[in-house]
């Protein structure tokens, strides 16, 4: 049976399709999150700039652009263009990144424009187009609850008993919640939508890959650049990748409220009517692929993340066990090859020894903690914030 490390290679190689190019050459392209095997380079620009496209279309488009690098130049009025008349900040990121990696290969291919020229041309869309539907603070009469320090009016945040994940207590989930949780316990919505309320959770594994969202948040946005090596419209369409990936598991139940995954292992197993083991892992295997940690985390050493996810699920496939305070998988990068951590980095494109000349390098800040990128969850990349970053450059 192949290895870990091979299933990882086949699977990359398989959802690498390549570009067909109006030269007629075809080029690989890691990034296009497109499942056909050969995309043409139109098929491309149509998907980025026709008006019906969803938000999703136009991120691969413009991913797939920045992936081609100079050989996309053809396609740069393209970008600009989007940049300016789309309202989505995901797209507008995604194009932006796009052109930066385009213009840090070929400089002339910019028509003299220069990454901050554009970012400027970012500022002003922003003040003629999201400032005006910029949300208006309300005051809300908040109906009082009959128990609690809700009596008060304050929002209360409760511990779910089971995934563990805070939510604010409204007064009227609460009273609902009550009424079906046992007393003196607390599970949230998704746990009781999803049965996970009862003894027969001991069942149910739960596992994560926030702490490597964490890690490109911490990493390569946090960190004081001049130009952060990843956009968090980039952190978030890695996000969205791995989801649309594991879904493809009816047995993985997903809540993007904690980026936490919930497999049912009574399913698992060799009869008839259930899933192997092996398939868990395949399901792994693909979802760690779709972040590209090999072009994204230079220095990584893959087999030995894979080991800590493959190790927890054939504990918990043989034992029902995880350790104790731990009832949540959530490896991280940490000992994971030699790889920066809250330390110099570069942006994985500049890692190329090609490149490695024009890198100056960053500075130094403190070290992040796995408390920190563990805890990654949405309101730290709330696309209200997409424009922080670019806001002091």
């Amino acid at each position: 049976m192949p290895t870990w490390t091979q299933q990882y290679i086949d699977f990359k190689v398989k959802n690498m399709p390549y570009i067909l190019m109006p030269n007629a050459t075809k080029i690989f392209v890691q990034e296009a999150g497109y499942s056909e095997p050969e995309v043409s380079f139109l098929r491309v620009i149509n998907d980025l700039t026709l008006p019906n496209n969803n938000v999703a279309s136009k991120s691969i488009a413009a991913r797939t652009l920045g992936s081609l690098g100079v050989m996309a130049v053809d396609a740069i009025s393209n970008l600009e263009d989007i940049i300016v008349a789309n309202n989505d900040m995901s797209v507008t990121y995604s194009c932006l990144s796009a052109l930066e990696k385009i213009s840090s290969k070929h400089k002339e291919a910019c028509n003299g424009n220069t990454l901050q020229e554009r970012i400027d041309k970012l500022k002003k869309f922003k003040e003629t187009v999201v400032e005006p539907t910029k949300k208006k603070k309300v005051q809300i009469d908040i109906v009082q609850a009959e128990h609690g320090d809700l009596d008060n009016g304050v929002n209360v945040s409760r511990k779910c008993n089971f995934c563990e994940k805070e939510t604010i207590a409204q007064p009227e989930i609460q009273r609902l919640t009550e009424k079906l949780c046992h007393p003196n316990k607390f599970y949230c919505s998704f746990c009781l939508r999803n049965n996970l309320n009862t003894k027969d959770n001991k069942h149910i594994l739960m596992l994560t890959f926030r702490a490597i969202f964490g890690y490109f948040y911490y990493e390569f946005y946090q960190q004081p650049k001049t130009v952060p090596a990843m956009y968090l419209s980039e952190i978030q369409d890695y996000i969205d990748s791995h989801r649309d990936v594991g879904m493809h598991n009816p047995l993985f139940n997903y809540d993007p409220e904690s980026y936490v995954w919930f497999i049912d292992f009574r399913r698992v197993g060799t009869s008839k009517k259930k899933i192997s083991i092996e398939d868990v892992k395949q399901t792994v295997v693909n979802i760690l692929a779709s972040f590209n940690l090999a072009s994204t985390v230079p220095g990584i050493t893959m087999n030995k993340l894979y080991q800590k996810y493959q190790e927890a699920i054939d504990d918990f496939y043989t034992k029902r066990y995880r350790p104790e305070g731990k009832a949540l998988l959530c490896p991280t990068l940490k000992n994971c090859g030699n790889i920066a951590w809250g330390g110099i980095t570069t942006p994985a494109w500049q890692a190329n020894q090609q490149y490695q000349h024009q890198t100056p390098q960053t500075q130094q800040s403190p070290k992040m903690t796995l408390e920190d990128i563990k805890g990654f969850l949405p309101h730290i990349i709330d696309p209200s914030k997409y424009w922080q970053k670019t806001a002091q450059l």
